[in-house]
């Protein structure tokens, strides 16, 4: 028994080894052992098939009806696997796992093709993965993903990352609000929040959330600093803007500080 972390992998890696050396018996002792994730039960389907035992077609099945999550196939030893998956079976599955391995070889026109081939399968991070594919679908995939799973704000910042780059900034605070009233506690959503007030102008805003909670920033993270600065400097435009000049002075003094928060 393989314990460490994925070792999924190494029941992979081992089997591919020996399925080198045409000792496919051996790889499937070895795959049985595995946990019976997708991308291992399509491997023991293919290799039962090569041996030309019956079994596979249940093999197979049990494939189809596995979860996708966090399996990521990547050898190009896996391709001919996932071909053959193909053509005994009319799951989206393998063709998406395919897509992967392909994808991960830079084959991105290949990937873009076997990726359309999948259809519309109630997957979430299928789109999320689709919309980083094919730049004119992003939006309306993205909206897909926050509308199948809503419990899960990485697709929300992906959704308003896309409409800050796309000059929607609008669109993207509106999201932001959103998310980081459904996740309060996500100090990503925050300063994605803070930024998206900072790009409509809402300087205060933007402010009263850098300054109204405590942030725990990753070791050597900058970001709290920089829109906590950028946010007071323009604040300072606009109160010039105003004839606000003692104002102004006092947003330049607090752009200086490193507040402890």
């Amino acid at each position: 028994q393989v314990n460490q972390e994925m070792s999924d992998e190494v029941y992979l890696t081992l089997a591919g080894w020996y399925q080198n050396i045409y000792r496919n018996q051996d790889a499937l002792i070895i795959l049985k052992h595995a946990p019976q994730q997708a991308e291992i039960l399509y491997w023991q389907a293919y290799l039962l098939s090569k041996n030309n035992d019956s079994s596979f077609a249940a093999v197979l099945a049990k494939a189809d009806q596995s979860s996708p999550a966090l399996v990521f196939p990547y050898r190009t030893q896996a391709a001919k696997v996932m071909e053959w998956a193909m053509q005994n079976t009319t799951s989206w599955k393998p063709k998406y796992f395919l897509a992967l391995i392909h994808w991960n070889a830079g084959n991105i026109d290949k990937t873009k093709s076997l990726f359309q081939q999948c259809g519309s399968p109630d997957y979430v991070p299928f789109y999320a993965a689709k919309a980083s594919l094919f730049s004119e679908e992003e939006e309306q995939n993205l909206i897909k993903a926050t509308q199948l799973d809503k419990n899960e704000w990485r697709y929300g910042k992906l959704l308003v990352n896309h409409y800050i780059n796309t000059d929607k900034v609008q669109q993207a605070l509106t999201i932001a609000i959103d998310y980081q009233k459904r996740f309060p506690n996500n100090d990503g959503l925050s300063f994605l929040l803070a930024r998206c007030y900072l790009l409509n102008k809402q300087y205060a805003n933007s402010l009263k959330v850098l300054t109204g909670k405590t942030f725990l920033p990753n070791e050597g993270a900058t970001e709290g600093r920089q829109l906590y600065r950028e946010s007071l400097l323009m604040l300072t435009f606009d109160n010039m803007d105003k004839g606000k000049y003692t104002q102004a002075l006092s947003s330049i003094e607090k752009a200086r500080l490193w507040p402890e928060n």
